[in-house]
């Protein structure tokens, strides 16, 4: 499979990107960013999974990923 049949399968199956999100933070800032991507998507018309990308979301979709948790300390 060439490059280009690869990226084709991946469009048809999640759908074009149109906006690109990456948040996180330790506060909430990746509830932040799912509700943001669900209100665009909702104002905007979009229904594929990639059409308002989110990593945290499309990472989740990928066989392949490990989820880590990691204690990061806080600044005193």
């Amino acid at each position: 499979m060439t490059k280009e049949d690869t990226i084709k399968q991946i469009v048809s199956k999640y759908g074009t990107t149109h906006i690109v999100l990456s948040f996180g933070a330790a506060d909430g800032g990746a509830m932040f960013a799912q509700w943001l991507q669900r209100e665009i998507m909702q104002r905007k018309g979009y229904t594929q999974p990639n059409n308002v990308y989110l990593d945290t979301f499309a990472l989740d979709h990928v066989p392949s990923t490990r989820h880590e948790m990691k204690l990061i300390p806080l600044a005193v």
